[in-house]
């Protein structure tokens, strides 16, 4: 085992990784009013308003202590209805 050891390291000293520094900056404007989705290959793809969702999932560590379910009240609204759920293809809004 020590010899394959030792032949990987040497191979690997053979074989210098050279790795390029990219500098690169992206802005979410004031109060993180912009969603921006970045791509590590091509830079910034997309910029989306942080207003224009509806619903919001977060999940902390693997449990649900801590998880929620979040709505955006500006452009939506959330219908309860209390009852027998085989029933919501009935359910009018």
């Amino acid at each position: 085992m020590k010899h394959i050891y030792s032949i990987f390291i040497a191979l690997t000293a053979f074989f210098p990784v050279k790795a390029q520094m990219v500098a690169d900056s992206t802005t979410m404007q004031a109060a993180y009013s912009n969603q921006v989705f970045y791509s590590l290959n091509n830079g910034v793809i997309n910029t989306v308003n942080n207003e224009n969702w509806s619903i919001a999932l977060s999940v902390v560590n693997t449990g649900s202590i801590g998880s929620s379910i979040l709505l955006n009240e500006a452009t939506s609204y959330l219908l309860a209805y209390p009852g027998d759920n085989s029933k919501w293809n009935t359910f009018y809004t």
